[in-house]
């Protein structure tokens, strides 16, 4: 599944990324970036908003991730439930 982006009346789609597997987008508080689960490689990721770049991983260490994401209303924290053994 990859990520899109629509106008709030769902018109002008634009996809933001190409992944089989990339879940859980969430919007910085800023509408810069969307953050979101690669399953694929378990990283998480984050590409522009506007559409004008590449997605870029943040956290690069796999996880086993258990669900959403969330980021914090100054844009400076990302908190994610993660599986520890």
């Amino acid at each position: 599944m990859d990520v899109w982006r629509t106008d709030a009346d769902g018109s002008n789609p634009l996809r933001l990324t190409d992944g089989k597997l990339d879940w859980y987008p969430v919007c910085s508080p800023d509408q810069a970036w969307v953050y979101y689960i690669n399953w694929d490689d378990k990283k998480i990721y984050r590409v522009p908003l506007d559409g004008s770049g590449k997605a870029e991983a943040v956290i690069t260490s796999p996880q086993d991730y258990l669900g959403g994401l969330s980021v914090s209303p100054d844009g400076k924290t990302l908190a994610a439930a993660v599986h520890k053994n």
